[in-house]
């Protein structure tokens, strides 16, 4: 929707299988996260790779952890938004801004409400 509306957006393919992932040409580094969950589920220090060997391994970590489709993203470096909104069209409207940032230590995801 947002690359529709003419908002540039990362490159992308939909990753479900092993074959699937010997056909992704994005240039490297990649952001893997799931396709259809919440912000956050399923993103860590992993989810960024540089290579076709990461991205397999990450790519079957989050299978056998029960995320299916895999969403692969050109990386783009800098602050992760996520922005909630009901409704549609002309009837649509923002519940509220989100800021996802990983912490070293312990190793999990903080997410700030703004």
């Amino acid at each position: 929707m947002i690359r529709d509306g003419g908002i540039p957006t990362p490159d992308f393919a939909i990753v479900d299988t092993d074959q699937d992932i010997d056909n992704v040409t994005l240039p490297y580094p990649l952001f893997i996260k799931p396709n259809a969950e919440g912000s956050g589920r399923g993103i860590n220090f992993n989810s960024k790779v540089r290579n076709l060997n990461e991205l397999r391994t990450t790519c079957q970590d989050l299978w056998k952890s029960g995320i299916h489709s895999l969403l692969i993203e050109t990386y783009l470096p800098g602050r992760e938004f996520t922005v909630g909104i009901l409704g549609t069209g002309q009837k649509s409207f923002t519940v509220g801004l989100m800021e996802v940032i990983f912490r070293s230590m312990p190793p999990t995801t903080f997410i700030r409400m703004i």
